[in-house]
């Protein structure tokens, strides 16, 4: 069942996840970032163990962070302009060209043990009702009475990989219908920090997590240009699981 017509996804937050066989060199990642981030407003922390970058895009907050040999990219809303999405799913191609994909150009001649990526969608319903009847054409698994309440079902049901033979790949899938609420901490010199709420009405939403990754008992001591082949075929997956609900998830 392709619901696209009835949710029209808004994408929450996008990552990219690479697992290097050898932690990577802090210079190195801050040269990759520089390049990513030019024209942006950037700012960066850094130690000989540990990397951390932000720059500012006009899709949203594009965050690096690397410890050791993991190192995540992450496509956030800017809160603080209280944007609570970074487009629509329509996009999400788009964004993953141009904000995950440059990672196959980080790995150099060191070779890749895992990838993920992980996408959280969202979309704004009138009430939990509402949300519960739409979630009951995705969940094909579940069933759902007229008096469900506070739903939130996982699953995560492997498959193998069509780019790279022998590689199983996680995918796993967690939808909820929730209320959503934006609370935002404003230091004060003179008071402990101030919450403020940036989405008083609470509205109610569809929710739908998922984290697709290689399987983590297997090292894929690959090159880096196993990352660009992942990433697609992980994307792939998502769209899938966001059109067609659970009904996609075969065993």
């Amino acid at each position: 069942m392709n619901l696209s017509t009835e949710i029209d996804w808004q994408i929450e937050s996008m990552r990219a996840t690479v697992f290097i066989s050898d932690p990577l060199d802090t210079l190195t990642i801050q040269s990759w970032f520089t390049t990513i981030s030019a024209g942006s407003s950037a700012r960066m922390n850094i130690s000989p163990n540990s990397f951390q970058g932000a720059a500012n895009f006009a899709a949203g907050l594009f965050s690096v962070n690397s410890v050791s040999n993991r190192l995540d990219v992450i496509l956030s809303p800017d809160l603080s302009q209280n944007v609570q999405s970074i487009g629509s799913f329509s996009n999400a191609r788009d964004l993953l060209t141009k904000f995950m994909l440059p990672l196959k150009d980080l790995g150099g001649n060191q070779k890749v043990d895992r990838v993920a990526y992980a996408l959280i969608l969202n979309f704004q319903v009138q009430n939990e009702e509402e949300g519960l009847d739409l979630l009951a054409k995705l969940l094909t698994r579940v069933k759902l009475s007229a008096a469900s309440r506070d739903l939130l079902y996982r699953v995560n049901i492997p498959l193998s990989s069509k780019s790279l033979p022998g590689v199983s790949l996680n995918r796993l899938a967690t939808w909820c219908v929730a209320q959503i609420q934006i609370l935002q901490v404003k230091s004060n010199l003179d008071a402990p920090g101030i919450l403020l709420n940036l989405n008083p009405d609470k509205p109610f939403s569809i929710r739908l997590e998922m984290d697709l990754s290689t399987d983590s008992t297997k090292q894929l001591s690959s090159s880096s240009a196993v990352i660009e082949k992942l990433l697609h075929e992980l994307s792939d997956i998502a769209a899938e699981i966001a059109l067609h609900g659970e009904s996609v998830l075969s065993d």
